[in-house]
């Protein structure tokens, strides 16, 4: 996990989390390769659900469809996150669309992907963003904006 990926969505859970509540977070692309995003919930009243691919080391759920999450109720997360993954997937619109279905109405979702760096394999490497390119994606799958960067 990248130190600025880690800073982004540590920024994101001060921010949007509340600490006083109890929330469910629906983390895609949980696999902890090199880090995870669940130690930034230490303090809160969190129900953490990793989800990806494969099992492994931070990983509650791995769907039977990479691209329909059937098994997990619609509406049924306060946030959705993910960070670092979605440079590897095929079908990121798909993926997108299911984050959406997830979340609960007046839900938040924060994504961080890079818009630079070199192939890295795990065990695709499929795409790299600029805002412009995020916000379409988000937008397509009826996603409202606060806020897109590189």
């Amino acid at each position: 996990m990248h130190n600025s990926a880690m800073l982004r969505m540590e920024w994101f859970i001060k921010n949007y989390v509340p600490q006083d509540k109890k929330v469910r977070v629906l983390d895609v692309g949980s696999y902890d390769v090199n880090g995870s995003y669940k130690e930034l919930f230490v303090g809160y009243k969190v129900e953490y659900v990793g989800l990806d691919m494969s099992k492994g080391p931070n990983v509650d759920f791995v769907p039977n469809d990479p691209y329909d999450w059937a098994e997990l109720s619609d509406d049924s997360f306060d946030y959705v996150i993910s960070g670092n993954a979605f440079e590897h997937i095929e079908y990121p619109w798909m993926t997108i669309k299911q984050m959406y279905k997830k979340l609960k109405n007046g839900g938040f979702s924060c994504v961080l992907a890079p818009n630079t760096m070199i192939e890295h394999r795990y065990p695709l490497d499929c795409y790299r963003y600029f805002s412009d390119g995020f916000a379409a994606l988000a937008r397509w799958a009826n996603f409202q904006l606060i806020n897109v960067t590189v």
